[in-house]
């Protein structure tokens, strides 16, 4: 799960509340590649490990998982990133277990 923010003012300010949008899209490249391809009607198989939590759903629509692992008791992955606003990475980060 792609978790991002675009501030709404020009840099992030340290230690402090910093305005702006934030949205959540499903992510990872190979799991966008296989969406786009299983949208266009070509036949699509996605090899991968999620979690067994509602990101984890959200993640196998759309696209064959069969041969996917869904794990027990593991949250599906996340990755945060905030744009500034010209869209450029001023920070990200993906969590690890």
């Amino acid at each position: 799960m792609d978790v991002f923010g675009t501030l709404s003012q020009n840099r992030v300010i340290p230690t402090v509340s910093n305005p702006g949008k934030i949205e959540m899209q499903l992510g990872g490249m190979g799991r966008n590649i296989a969406a786009n391809l299983a949208a266009l009607g070509i036949e699509t198989r996605l090899i991968t490990v999620v979690g067994d939590d509602a990101d984890g759903e959200l993640f196998k629509r759309g696209i064959n998982v069969e041969s996917s692992l869904q794990m027990a008791g593991i949250n599906t992955s996340t990755y945060l990133y905030v744009d500034q606003q010209d869209g450029r990475r001023d920070s990200a980060y993906g969590n690890d277990h």
